[in-house]
Formats: C-alpha cells, structure tokens, sequence
C-alpha cells in the first residue's frame, strides 16, 4: 500500500469512527443514565406506540427500561388506565408530548403499580383525564416525577396510595404541577387535590406547583373539599419553593398536613388565594393557606399565606391539636371572609396564624398584617390568635419577637395578638404591635395565666393597646400605666407581666 493510500484509508477510518460517537451522543447512548432519574442500568430503550391508545388498549410496561412517548395522544374508549407501569427499574420519558382521554369514565394517566421501585416519569403533559392523572401504588420506593404538569383531571392530580404498613417512600417530585382538578368524577364528600400524599415517609417536592384544582359547582350539594396539597399519616416530607394558589371548595387548604403526619417542612413556600364558600347554613365555608390537624413535628420556615379567603373562617397557618410544631420568618397577611359568590364583605373571622387545642408551639420573626374580619359585630379579625378546639386551649405556646399590626373587621373587632382561651405557660413576648382595629394584646381570659414581657404596643387609643386581666375584675391593667413608657408587673403586683412597653399620643 502506498503512503497516499494509507493516509487516505487512515482519514477515512478516523472520520467514520468519529461520525459515529456523534451519533451516539446525540442518540444519548455510551454515557451514563442521568443520576436523577435511575442508578439501576437499563437494558434497552423502547418507543411507545400510540395506534393503540386510539382503540383503549393499555400500554403495560412489563420489564426494565427507558420507553418514550413519540407523539401526543388520545386514549378512546377503554379501562384502567392509559400507561400502566408494572416493572422495576423504568424511565418513561413523555418527551414533551401529552397524553389525554375522551369522555369514558374512570381511565387514569399513568400507574404505577404497588410494590415498584426505581420510576421515573419526566418532561410531559397529561390533560383532561377522567380519572386521576398519575398514581402511585401502595409499597412504591424511589419514584420520581420530574417536569411534568397534570391538567384537568376528573378525580385529582397526582395520587400517591400508600397504606398502614406499606407506605411510598424514598420518592421525589422536581418542577411538577396539578392544576384544575375539579373533583367531578369522585363520590360525595370526597376530596379534590392536585397532590395527595397517604401514608408516605421521606418525600421531596421541589419547584412545583399545584393550583387552581377548583371543585366543580355541585361542591355545596356534596360538600366537597379542595387541597392543593393533601397529607395524611406521612412522615418525613419535605416541600421547598413550591405554591398552592386558587384552590377553591366548601373547606379549601393550599397545603393540608392531617391524621398523624409527623416531622415534615415546608421552606420557600406559598399559598395564596385558596377560598372556601358555600352558601347553605353550615359551618363549612372554611380556607387556609397552611393548615395542620392532629400531627406533631411540622415546621414552616420563610412561607407566606397570602389573601387566603372564606365565607366562615379565613386563615393563613391554622394549627390545631397539633404538638411542637414550628412558624418562623413567615408572612401571614390579608387573610379575609367574603359573602359567597361576592366580593363584599362576610360575616365571619379572619386571622392570619390559629393556633387552638395543641401545645409546645412556636411562632417566631413572622408578620400577621390586614387580615380582615367579616361585618357583623361577633366577629374579629387577628394577626395572632390562641385559640380551644374540642374545648382544649392552646398550652406551653410561645409567640416571640412577631409583627403584628394593621389588623381590622368591617364590623367587628380587629386584634394583633389574641388570646381567647386560656391554657398554661403561653409566653407572648418581645413583639411589636401596632395599628390594629381596637386591640393591640387581648387576653379574654378573666384570670390571665400569660406571661407577657418586652413587648411595644401602640396605635389603638389610649387604654386598649393591651386588654389583659390578672385579678378577676379589670381587663385593662396594663394599659392605664400611660405616664411610663414600660410597667413592672402592671396594676397587680403579682401579674405575669412586665418590661412591656405602652405608647399613647392623646
């Protein structure tokens, strides 16, 4: 061979095996698998063919690997469930398409079947599903939902279905969303949700968003019930930046933690705009931005509750019989009742953070600001209130270092910081509050056992920035100390207060 030849046979050579690592690259073979969606190697990469959905025939995904969705579809007729995950170790990658059904009743999204583990599902769209959009069976470990939105879907967004003893765990949800989730296909008095977490350890939801999931207009017939986010008996979860915003039923949370849920957190978050209404006599009508009931251990850091709004009772954090539990450099303003399907004022309460019937709670460094109570002249409206639920008071309660000012009611009360039952060891302390309807600190109790100290109050008239009773006859002992601007255990010597400072312009 000569040496022309040779360097052209060498050129050639070098270039084809070149042509084909390019390939290969773009084909997104000979590299690892992305960290964050498996670590199991996968043996073999697989298109979704959709001829199939248009004749309701599931797709079942039965061994290991990276199957992809190569075009949109619409899933006609059928049962079950549209893609039906039963195997370990599965990428489905939706590649940017959606997948949805026609009016057939009941047909889910996706499922993943009980007992799975190492699934991913990532960088899609499911819309207009008649029954749930995504499921997760009981027992499922290590499953991630990355990029993606559920639109629309009859009977709630997302839907992880652990169980007593067989709980989902170890699981991820990155930059995924529910929206507009009305509920309509589920039975009476249930539920619509964009994220349900039931019986689950060790979840993280990051950059994610689950809002406007609004019960369709028969909630007042069947009281029916909206959640951004609900969890019940979960332990461990963790949600950061994400937003719960414009849920709406006859009771309606952003974020709702119940039944037992332990040790969980929320950093970054918000929850706004959730309302509930009805109009039939009852007590329902209730919204929240954050809400707790009968769980322990569940912290809320730098989250803010912002014109969540009710026909009953409005609120930003709400919680209640719940123990040792944490609000710190949150933001809880503009919470307001309403008259339904209005905009006028209400007839009800609005409070920026409820705390009632737990104990060993803390809110620290946060803002309750123009939460606004309804018209009639019983109601109130309160940056901070203490309050009983099934009769118990809230107990060993600390409220420190808070701002609690502009709060206000179209006819009744407006309060900074409000104690309305009485249990032991509550410490109201080193807070300013100011500018408030009527009271600035109000402890309806006739025996006070509160210890107030080192707190500013001013901007409610001469005698009522603090309304507080220690010996049974006067519940403004604090506030005729006018002349001095701090008091040393009040007009009775024995009072649990002192260092308090109250400011009065005449």
């Amino acid at each position: 061979m000569s040496k022309k030849t040779y360097l052209m046979f060498f050129s050639l050579m070098f270039f084809s095996v070149f042509v084909s690592a390019e390939e290969k690259k773009e084909r997104g073979l000979g590299k690892p698998p992305d960290e964050t969606d498996i670590t199991t190697p996968l043996p073999y990469q697989k298109s979704i063919l959709t001829n199939s959905f248009r004749s309701g025939i599931t797709y079942t995904i039965s061994s290991s690997g990276t199957y992809i969705l190569t075009k949109s579809t619409s899933f006609v007729g059928g049962s079950g469930q549209i893609i039906n995950i039963n195997s370990d170790d599965v990428i489905l990658d939706l590649a940017g398409q959606s997948i949805t059904n026609d009016t057939t009743a009941n047909i889910n999204g996706i499922e993943i079947q009980s007992g799975k583990s190492n699934i991913t599902i990532k960088d899609g769209v499911i819309r207009g599903i008649t029954g749930a959009g995504i499921v997760v069976g009981a027992g499922c470990k290590n499953v991630k939902i990355k990029n993606v939105t559920v639109d629309n879907c009859d009977k709630g967004g997302i839907d992880f279905q652990g169980t007593a003893g067989n709980s989902v765990s170890d699981c991820e949800l990155i930059n995924t969303g529910a929206i507009n989730c009305d509920g309509s296909a589920l039975s009476a008095g249930t539920a619509t949700f964009g994220l349900k977490l039931n019986q689950c350890e060790t979840v993280r939801i990051a950059d994610s968003f689950f809002n406007k999931n609004v019960v369709n207009s028969d909630n007042e017939t069947y009281y029916r019930a909206s959640y951004g986010v609900y969890m019940g008996t979960t332990t461990g979860c963790h949600f950061d930046n994400s937003e719960a915003i414009g849920n709406k039923g006859v009771t309606a949370a952003g974020f709702y933690v119940c039944s037992n849920s332990l040790a969980c957190g929320f950093s970054e978050c918000l929850a706004a705009a959730n309302t509930g209404t009805e109009t039939l006599p009852d007590t329902q009508g209730h919204g929240m931005g954050f809400g707790v009931e009968n769980s322990a251990g569940i912290l809320f850091e730098n989250c803010t509750a912002l014109a969540n709004i009710a026909t009953t009772t409005a609120y930003g954090f709400y919680i209640a019989t719940s123990t040792a539990n944490e609000i710190t450099n949150c933001k809880a303003n503009r919470q307001k009742t309403i008259l339904a399907n209005s905009d006028n004022a209400g007839t009800g309460n609005a409070h920026g953070i409820y705390l009632g019937g737990g104990k060993h709670n803390l809110v620290q460094n946060c803002e309750a600001r123009g939460n606004i109570g309804g018209s009639n002249a019983n109601f109130f409206g309160t940056g901070i209130m203490l309050g009983a639920e099934q009769g118990i008071g809230e107990s060993s309660t600390e409220i420190s270092s808070c701002r609690a000012c502009a709060n206000d009611c179209d006819g009744g009360t407006g309060i900074g910081i409000y104690i309305s039952s009485d249990g032991p060891a509550i410490t109201v302390s080193e807070n300013k509050i100011y500018s408030n309807l009527t009271f600035g600190l109000k402890d309806a109790n006739t025996y006070s056992t509160a210890l107030a100290f080192k707190n500013i109050c001013f901007g409610h008239g001469s005698i009522d920035n603090y309304n507080i009773s220690y010996d049974g006859t006067s519940f403004v002992p604090i506030s005729k100390v006018i002349s001095a601007l701090s008091n040393s255990g009040g007009v009775d010597s024995e009072a649990p207060v002192f260092q308090n400072i109250s400011l009065y312009v005449s």
